[in-house]
């Protein structure tokens, strides 16, 4: 389950739509704790409420897609913006990405999912990370 606090506009997740399973992108906050999704594949808009999602797991797929490049080094993703920002493969944790960025001070925060990816991007630099249409 995804947390309410988690949730921001923009983000993506699964939601259960006509008995398939489709990617949505929150669109806006109604009165709590409802949400409005927009799914692009269906061309709908929809109410939804917190259980209803189901987050995204962070691949590399969607690493390039919110434009980041395959560094020199193995599992290592680069997205030039203001400072560096590396996607770095966290042995601690089962396929799991640590966000590391090294201006005004190095940070890193874990990220699992595409809605953690955005939110930590969202806090550091205050753009929120959308899926690059080539």
């Amino acid at each position: 389950m995804v947390k309410e606090s988690e949730i921001k506009a923009g983000n993506y997740f699964y939601v259960k739509y006509e008995n398939e399973e489709v990617l949505c992108a929150i669109d806006k906050a109604l009165e709590p704790p409802y949400y409005i999704a927009k799914i692009d594949e269906k061309k709908v808009r929809i109410a939804i409420q917190p259980n209803d999602l189901k987050p995204v797991k962070l691949t590399p797929d969607w690493i390039k897609k919110f434009g980041f490049s395959r560094g020199e080094i193995a599992d290592v993703w680069i997205r030039k913006a203001e400072s560096l920002i590396s996607m770095l493969r966290n042995s601690s944790t089962e396929n799991g990405w640590t966000l590391v960025h090294s201006a005004p001070e190095k940070t890193s925060k874990p990220c699992n999912y595409v809605h953690q990816l955005q939110n930590d991007y969202l806090q550091l630099f205050g753009n929120l990370l959308i899926e690059e249409k080539n």
